[in-house]
């Protein structure tokens, strides 16, 4: 509205866990919400998750990408992603990756 931000809601509770959330990323339909935790059920690391939107509820995460994998980006059907290598808690590189949805 004016160009300011208005009705402020808090996400719910499949949104606002204790484990750090990043590069959050919604679909262009806004029924898709992709982003990267470490939070449990994972494989290690930040791996990559998506909540769907069902009923205008936020459903639970489903992990779809994990080991070491981070910073999701969208681009219609694609998501883009970096995959950490890491030996001893130092990385020693990281590569970049597409996968396309099915």
């Amino acid at each position: 509205m004016n160009g300011k931000w208005a009705d402020w809601r808090n996400a719910g509770e499949k949104l606002n866990v204790e484990y750090g959330l990043g590069e959050l990323h919604l679909s262009a339909d806004g029924t898709e919400l992709y982003y990267h935790s470490g939070m449990l059920g994972g494989k290690g690391g930040y791996d990559i998750w998506v909540s769907r939107k069902v009923n205008g509820e936020w459903q639970e995460p489903e992990l779809i990408i994990s080991q070491f994998a981070g910073e999701p980006s969208l681009e219609e059907e694609n998501i883009y992603f970096t995959h950490h290598f890491y030996e001893n808690t130092v990385m020693l590189e990281a590569d970049n990756y597409v996968a396309k949805k099915k």
